[in-house]
């Protein structure tokens, strides 16, 4: 690979230098002792990457697991663990499944070169050029990230030049989703609806496991990426909550205040 040993410093590209600094004018002390949920915490996402690599039924449950803690540590576990993703989480991660499809297509699309058509030439290739120069930006170490809110403007542009590639159509419906604030809004909503779906399913996985129910592989399969985003997205909350010397519970309840419906 490329040696970066030897490149220049420059502070406007250390990540991790900022990160350091920033951390070290923090008003407070964390540690193992000063949190212990902290350290509960860390070992429930350690114990969802292990569950990843094995079959969906332990990841649905491995994200139940999560999901129960973080509605414990929240308010004291007084709803049903379904209530609580759905409380807490459902508009976050609407939102989280959202820019994160943007910056995939919109990546592979400002990075990449469509196949050769008719009508596509050089004047096509300086524009994708000049598109990809505007709407990246380099973060440490030398690795290129797209600026979301850059590409947005672009996806027009971007769904023509890819017309006749397959990441066409997946450009044209970005393009269409973000033409307007009533699109996008009926765009999260129906991602909120898939998100109540998704909830539903792990909820019979999980009975099902539990009670020895009847259950299908496919139906496993089906929501084993949820379930591993679920209790992510859970934990993540609790740890952001504690480096941000927060209440869990307030810091839940901020999460869900930006509501979509």
């Amino acid at each position: 690979g490329d040696d970066y040993s030897r490149s220049p410093y420059m502070k406007a590209n250390d990540d991790m230098g900022t990160s350091l600094m920033t951390m070290s004018t923090l008003p407070h002390t964390i540690s193992h002792t000063s949190s212990p949920i902290l350290v509960h915490a860390l070992g429930l996402r350690s114990d969802l990457n292990r569950a990843e690599k094995d079959d969906p039924i332990v990841k649905a449950m491995s994200s139940v697991r999560a999901v129960e803690h973080g509605n414990s540590w929240s308010d004291g576990g007084k709803d049903q663990w379904y209530d609580f993703a759905e409380g807490y989480l459902k508009q976050n991660y609407a939102r989280i499944v959202a820019v994160g499809r943007l910056g995939h297509v919109a990546q592979q699309a400002i990075h990449g070169t469509p196949e050769p058509r008719l009508g596509y030439g050089r004047a096509e290739e300086r524009e994708l050029r000049d598109i990809r120069s505007d709407a990246t930006r380099t973060v440490w170490p030398a690795r290129e990230q797209t600026n979301c809110e850059k590409a947005i403007s672009y996806l027009p542009r971007l769904a023509e030049i890819y017309k006749d590639h397959p990441l066409g159509r997946q450009l044209q419906e970005l393009s269409d989703t973000y033409s307007s604030g009533t699109a996008l809004y009926q765009s999260l909503c129906d991602e909120t609806s898939e998100f109540l779906i998704l909830l539903q399913r792990i909820g019979a996985v999980t009975n099902c496991s539990i009670h020895g129910g009847p259950l299908s592989t496919r139906a496993c399969q089906s929501v084993g990426r949820f379930a591993f985003d679920l209790g992510h997205q859970t934990i993540n909350a609790v740890i952001d909550a504690i480096l941000d010397e927060s209440e869990i519970t307030d810091y839940m309840v901020a999460l869900s205040d930006s509501t979509i419906n």
